[in-house]
């Protein structure tokens, strides 16, 4: 799966890796920024991995199916400050040709963080 590649190439800091299976029309969508092209996404993610050099996905559950990989679970990480941060949320990636078209993540704030209502 697509999914599973993406997640280790996240977690090893690979994210070179991850661009190489899109398409030449790749968007990703998360709550924190609009649609983003491989250059956008890729510019975002080199500003996360700065951020967190520790972050973690954790997939706790996947499935595939006609042209669309889902994953659900835990996304951690910590500050240079030291403060630990924590989501929950779902991923879906839609398949064209065996590529990456589309990167869609929900999720919720994180653990600790005020927008979070319990």
């Amino acid at each position: 799966m697509l999914l599973d590649r993406l997640i280790e190439a996240f977690n090893e800091g690979r994210f070179d890796e991850v661009l190489a299976d899109v398409t030449d029309d790749y968007v990703y969508v998360d709550p924190s920024s609009g649609p983003l092209d491989a250059a956008a996404h890729r510019a975002l993610m080199d500003t996360v991995l700065a951020a967190f050099p520790d972050r973690r996905i954790y997939i706790s559950r996947s499935a595939a199916g006609d042209g669309v990989e889902f994953g659900e679970g835990r996304w951690t990480g910590t500050t240079a400050t030291g403060e630990t941060v924590t989501m929950e949320g779902t991923v879906v990636i839609d398949v064209e040709d065996g590529k990456m078209s589309a990167q869609r993540w929900y999720y919720q704030p994180p653990v600790n963080s005020p927008l979070r209502s319990s």
